[in-house]
């Protein structure tokens, strides 16, 4: 009986889906550091609740949002590791609920909605356990990407709203993956906007652009009252790991052991999704036109960017969760 309809509604489903990702990786923070990764932003996080702030007294290649936020859960549970774990614990909990909810929005049952995100949660952020910027950028994006797949299939304006928000919080965690997922959001919002009509197009454009405003006035306000120079952040956050970053691009060796080996087997799934997307491309001429094509090519640029990211920053491969993705 159990997730049965008439026992347990969707809220109640939703809560505890957060409450277990939220304890898995609360969990598994604590089970042994890294001392070069794990540490990573406690010191940043206490910085910023005492007073400093991030390009103006400390140097930041990537990662701001989570200095922020961490000191923001250093000043509600005090400074201990348990709240800095709880930092990327929330992030987690967020995903699986965001998660959840979108499965139950495709009409898939509770059992089956509650065990994907479940097996997901335990993929996504313990992985790491502590606040790491690959993991924040990528699940923040994957949030705008969520968000986006809702905007589509329900029209509700506020899901067109929160996407650049998600998007800039995800670029403030690291430059990359964001930038990837951003122009692949990009991409399938104009590949939307070619199949409805123009008030629709016009409609959503003023929603993303209004948002977009709001969001970068919140940025720079910021920055004017803690007096911190824009010109500091080009010069950290933009023009120096770009610098790092085109010489490992210039450098890499792609082989078929990092392209496809190593993620063998979400390449073996990705390919039968592939098969079966071109044979209803056969099948309905119009295929292409609806929500389970957008899902797919949503799911495809998602793939590519997470494993391109993946293969060039050669850190542990953590984009295992994406198995569970490809049930959309």
């Amino acid at each position: 009986m159990f997730l049965n309809k008439k026992l347990f509604s969707d809220k109640i489903i939703s809560i505890l889906v957060f409450l277990i990702a939220l304890s898995f990786n609360q969990y598994f923070g604590n089970r042994g550091v890294f001392p070069i990764d794990s540490f990573g932003f406690f010191d940043s996080g206490f910085r910023v609740l005492n007073g400093e702030y991030p390009f103006k007294d400390y140097w930041v290649v990537s990662g701001p949002f989570i200095d922020l936020s961490q000191a923001f859960w250093f000043y509600i549970f005090d400074v201990n590791w348990q709240s800095y774990i709880f930092n990327a614990s929330f992030l987690n909990g967020i995903l699986a609920l965001l998660t959840y909810q979108l499965l139950i929005k495709f009409n898939l049952s509770q059992r089956y909605s509650f065990f994907y995100t479940v097996s997901l949660a335990i993929l996504a952020y313990p992985v790491s356990g502590t606040p790491f910027v690959d993991q924040h950028s990528t699940f923040l994006s994957l949030i705008a990407i969520f968000l986006l797949i809702l905007a589509i299939k329900t029209e509700e304006k506020i899901f067109w709203f929160l996407i650049p928000f998600a998007l800039g919080l995800a670029f403030l965690s690291k430059q990359v993956p964001s930038t990837y997922l951003g122009l692949s959001i990009f991409c399938l919002i104009l590949f939307n906007f070619f199949h409805n009509k123009k008030k629709y197009f016009l409609d959503t454009f003023i929603i993303l652009f209004v948002s977009s405003i709001i969001f970068l006035s919140i940025f720079l306000s910021f920055f004017y009252l803690n007096e911190i120079s824009f010109q500091s952040f080009i010069n950290q956050y933009i023009n120096y790991p770009r610098e790092i970053g085109a010489s490992r691009y210039l450098e890499y060796n792609f082989t078929f052991k990092n392209i496809f080996l190593d993620f063998k087997f979400i390449h073996l799934i990705y390919i039968l999704l592939l098969i079966l997307n071109i044979n209803k491309l056969f099948q309905n001429k119009n295929f292409y036109k609806t929500i389970n094509f957008k899902l797919f090519l949503i799911s495809s640029l998602l793939f590519f960017s997470l494993a391109l990211h993946q293969i060039l920053t050669k850190n542990q491969i953590y984009i295992f969760f994406f198995f569970f993705l490809l049930k959309l």
